[in-house]
């Protein structure tokens, strides 16, 4: 490159930069650009946190937690180190918007991160995985402790004053989340989520605000 900028110098008779001397190499020579942008550091990293992170919470996003997910399921394949999952949804959240309005609503899925990452830990993987929905990737922890951090912070959300919640059912916005956890009988990472959300369904049908565990015969 350096090379480039010197030979581009010594025919133009003037420096030239090394910023238009990339963009000459890489288009002219290597022609590996066709159309090439100069972009200031601090864009690029704003650009690649906005490809992760959900605009609204700053949690992580649901391609990040796919493909984060994917990782996680591979190297247990080959490990044998199992991880958890937890999936979580807003208790009648569609009526705490309509009650409340939007901009209110989505107060309440920000309030909603700032609890889910106060009470998980910074190994663990947040992430808005749809409207009021969220996923949880806890890795390393077995079915018992995942159970732990779910009961943590199914009670963080309902000990936590939203604003208007004293209108929903029971006065509360509350939470129902599902938890599984990896089983080497496990053939896809879209089967996990699924038992996930098998256990949520089952929390939401139980009565709400509550911790379902998706049980099999050998970890019943």
């Amino acid at each position: 490159m350096l090379k480039h900028k010197f030979i581009m110098s010594e025919k133009l008779g003037r420096n030239v930069g090394i910023h238009v001397a990339a963009l000459d190499y890489y288009t002219n020579i290597k022609r590996k650009i066709i159309n090439p942008k100069i972009m200031d550091a601090h864009d690029y990293v704003d650009t690649a946190s906005r490809s992760l992170i959900d605009e609204l919470t700053k949690a992580y996003n649901r391609h990040f937690m796919d493909e984060e997910f994917k990782k996680l399921f591979s190297a247990a394949k080959h490990s044998g180190k199992g991880f958890s999952l937890i999936m979580l949804d807003l208790d009648h959240f569609k009526l705490y918007n309509d009650l409340n309005g939007h901009i209110q609503g989505d107060l309440a899925l920000i309030e909603t991160v700032r609890i889910l990452h106060a009470v998980c830990s910074p190994d663990d993987t947040v992430a808005r995985y749809g409207g009021e929905e969220f996923a949880i990737l806890l890795p390393s922890q077995p079915l018992n402790l995942a159970l732990k951090t779910a009961e943590n912070i199914r009670s963080a959300i309902y000990d936590y004053r939203f604003v208007n919640e004293y209108q929903l059912p029971n006065g509360r916005l509350t939470a129902s989340l599902g938890v599984t956890t990896y089983r080497d009988s496990l053939a896809t990472s879209v089967a996990m989520i699924e038992e996930a959300d098998a256990a949520l369904y089952q929390a939401k049908n139980a009565g709400r605000n509550q911790v379902k565990a998706f049980l099999t015969s050998s970890n019943e």
